[in-house]
């Protein structure tokens, strides 16, 4: 419990994959020490090594059906892709590729669809010292495309397409969690600069950002699949006193400026704007291969138009319990699955000014999901994990009382982290 203190006390922003993991034939559970950190290892950016990001959604797809008070209001559903890793291919120096894909659709008669995707070239020099002062500065260039589909009842569709430009700046400070693991803690400072051209103009998206992420830095030969390793990695994974950091767990805080610029005399526009999320999702087991615990997401942004004052805020929380059961057998393999369970509450305000006119509305919002889970474990407590789940949430107007429903599967794929 120590630990889940020292290190939840850290993430208040919380920021954000190359491994397949494979169940195989049934061993016995071996409690042989996994192989610890040798000297030669000891350097943070050694050549060979792999850096990732951990507790954070890799993958997510969702498939829902929307009804206001019980009147269908058609379907939607997204599917959302975030992979990126860094291979040091010589001491201190990096190499590395992030891809981020987002596509949604929108069906009630008429479909609409928003796709987009960024490709992400990064280059990276990192310093290690022996007293585990880390630091890192990392440089990307990307491009990529946006593109946006409306196809009506009847008639011809629409579509408009934005081709992307972008590059980033940050600078990472590596802490080590724990003594011979190699899961660290990372506050990391960046900019982002983002181009998107469209016919007839450009908007180009300036900001600045703090968070903290989990990550791991880890050679080849330290990746196993746990079954080849005689389930040393998972053996007492989900004993007593046990925990671990769920895949939903991430967070930001950014600063920027949006400026719409066009290529007729139309004047331009621009917009200042601040955003932060966190979400934590952390689980303790009171007993052996039964762990409690809660999802909890805060956010906040806000978007000020400048020369006038019109701003747009909003706000939301939401507190979810969590209950995970792993199968309660002696099958090592077997005790990797889980069933989980959560019902939660939250709130949501939005605020909108116009001038001297502020209009508030406010929402009650309330979320129940149960799925089923594997831990695919590929080193001493780190986790390949997908989770199938069905999910029903509710949001209420406060003022109106109208209730919109969102109902439907979802699948999401990241990786957790375990602690003793």
């Amino acid at each position: 419990m120590k630990k889940f203190l020292l290190v939840f006390s850290s993430l208040f922003l919380l920021h954000s994959s190359v491994l397949l993991a494979q169940r195989g034939k049934v061993h016995t559970t071996s409690s042989t020490p996994v192989t610890k950190v040798s000297k030669d290892d000891v350097d943070l950016f050694g050549k060979g090594k792999w850096e990732f990001a951990i507790c954070r959604e890799n993958l997510g797809y969702s498939h829902q059906s929307i009804k206001v008070n019980d009147v269908s209001q058609g379907k939607q559903s997204q599917f959302n892709l975030n992979l990126g890793t860094n291979y040091y291919v010589a001491d201190h120096i990096g190499i590395g590729l992030q891809l981020m894909t987002s596509m949604n659709t929108f069906k009630n008669n008429y479909k609409q669809t928003n796709n987009n995707w960024m490709a992400y070239a990064n280059f990276t020099y990192g310093v290690h010292t022996d007293n585990n002062f880390n630091f890192y500065a990392r440089a990307g260039v990307g491009v990529g495309e946006s593109t946006s589909k409306y196809t009506p009842v009847t008639g011809n569709s629409t579509t408009d397409k934005l081709h992307e430009f972008g590059y980033k700046l940050c600078v990472g400070f590596p802490i080590q969690l724990e003594r011979n693991e190699p899961v660290y803690f990372t506050p990391e400072f960046h900019y982002n600069y983002l181009r998107d051209k469209f016919d007839g103009g450009k908007e180009t998206d300036n900001r600045f950002g703090i968070g903290l992420k989990l990550e791991t830095f880890l050679f080849c030969r330290e990746m196993e699949c746990d079954h080849r390793a005689k389930y040393a990695f998972s053996h007492n994974a989900y004993d007593q006193n046990h925990s671990f950091f769920g895949v939903s767990t991430r967070g930001m805080m950014d600063f920027g400026s949006t400026k719409t610029e066009y290529d007729n005399n139309f004047p331009s526009s621009k917009q200042t704007y601040n955003t932060g999320d966190l979400s934590v999702n952390y689980n303790y087991y009171i007993i052996n291969d039964l762990a409690l615990g809660a999802d909890i997401d805060f956010g906040n942004s806000m978007y000020k138009y400048s020369g006038s004052s019109n701003k747009a805020t909003s706000t939301n929380f939401s507190f979810q319990p969590m209950l995970q059961l792993n199968l309660p057998v002696e099958n090592p393999c077997l005790r990797n699955t889980f069933v989980k369970a959560g019902y939660g509450f939250g709130m949501e305000t939005n605020k909108y000014t116009t001038g001297s006119n502020t209009t508030t509305t406010k929402y009650n919002t309330t979320d129940f999901c149960a799925g089923l889970g594997y831990n695919f474990f590929f080193h001493k407590d780190l986790s390949f994990t997908p989770i199938f789940e069905y999910d029903m949430s509710t949001s209420k107007n406060k003022d109106t009382g109208v209730k919109e429903k969102l109902n439907g599967v979802e699948l999401s794929i990241g990786f957790r982290k375990f602690f003793e």
